[in-house]
């Protein structure tokens, strides 16, 4: 299996259980993974990723647990629904803390368009209030919205004015 887990925890069984824990994997080849284990569903085709988390929680609802860590994928391929090409090159780190989601880099390319995202999303268990600015020379924003169509980054800022804040910048060169 191209897959390596290491964890060391400590759970507690009860009224109130609870946990303390971690988790890291080494570089997990997402496209040589059995089909019965998916990352994100069939989404992220291929790529390596890394998972770094600690946390402690008490009681089933995760929103209240503490979870620190991040995540990174490198030479990722994801296939979005309603994009007809796919993402490549895609690079993610990503800085877990408690409330906080810290996209420290996302860059991918789509065609010959070629994106670079960072951003902070505060609260995102709760009321999320999300910071981006997406840096994309030449970039051919279609492919990701077309036009009088619904698409999955149009939902998304829309489920986030419904649910929380968003500020961003966009910077497009032509």
């Amino acid at each position: 299996l191209p897959l390596r887990l290491r964890g060391q925890g400590l759970l507690r069984w009860g009224r109130a259980w609870g946990f303390d824990g971690r988790l890291n994997s080494g570089p997990i080849s997402v496209g040589l993974l059995p089909d019965k284990i998916r990352i994100l569903g069939d989404v992220i085709e291929s790529g390596m990723l890394e998972i770094q988390l600690e946390g402690s929680g008490v009681g089933p609802d995760w929103r209240k647990w503490d979870v620190r860590g991040w995540v990174a994928v490198t030479e990722g391929v994801v296939r979005l629904p309603e994009v007809q090409a796919p993402l490549t090159h895609l690079y993610v780190r990503l800085k877990i803390e408690k409330h906080l989601l810290d996209l420290k880099r996302m860059e991918f390319r789509l065609n010959e368009s070629t994106a670079v995202v960072t951003g902070l999303m505060k609260n995102w268990s709760t009321t999320p209030e999300a910071s981006l600015m997406w840096n994309a020379p030449q970039f051919d924003l279609e492919l990701l919205i077309p036009k009088k169509e619904r698409s999955l980054l149009r939902d998304g800022v829309e489920w986030l004015a419904d649910h929380g804040t968003l500020e961003g910048s966009i910077l497009i060169e032509r």
